[in-house]
């Protein structure tokens, strides 16, 4: 008899009755969603479908391969050619530094020269040697 009344009382209150309404209404919105993006998927595809049958279209045209694979050529040649002066650039600079640290040796050298034979200290010497060999 007291299990009975809880037990109506129960069914009769049915707490979850409305958690179920509520997930119930949450599925409903998330398949709706659902199909929207669905919808919206099959659209892009579309988009895609047709911009992809566009490139096709273009790219078996082709007017301007031959000159773009022309231009492709003379670009690489150019780079050969700038690559091959910047290798000449580098070797003239590395001339050009060895050259002036040969001008400073050969200033440095004309530099004790000119020291020597300004100073001549022996000039003297071999002067009054000369004039005791005259004498």
């Amino acid at each position: 008899d007291t299990l009975t009344r809880e037990l109506s009382s129960l069914v009769e209150a049915r707490p979850w009755e409305a958690e179920l309404r509520a997930l119930t209404d949450r599925q409903i919105a998330a398949d709706t969603r659902a199909t929207e993006l669905f919808d919206s998927a099959v659209a892009a595809q579309r988009s895609v479908d047709a911009l992809a049958g566009e490139v096709r279209s273009l790219s078996e045209a082709r007017p301007w391969e031959a000159e773009l694979s022309a231009l492709a050529e003379r670009q690489a040649a150019a780079d050969a050619r700038l690559a091959e002066l910047l290798n000449r650039t580098q070797a003239l600079g590395e001339s050009a530094r060895k050259l002036e640290e040969l001008e400073r040796s050969v200033d440095a050298v004309a530099g004790e020269l000119r020291s020597l034979s300004e100073a001549r200290p022996w000039e003297a010497e071999l002067s009054a040697l000369a004039e005791r060999k005259s004498a």
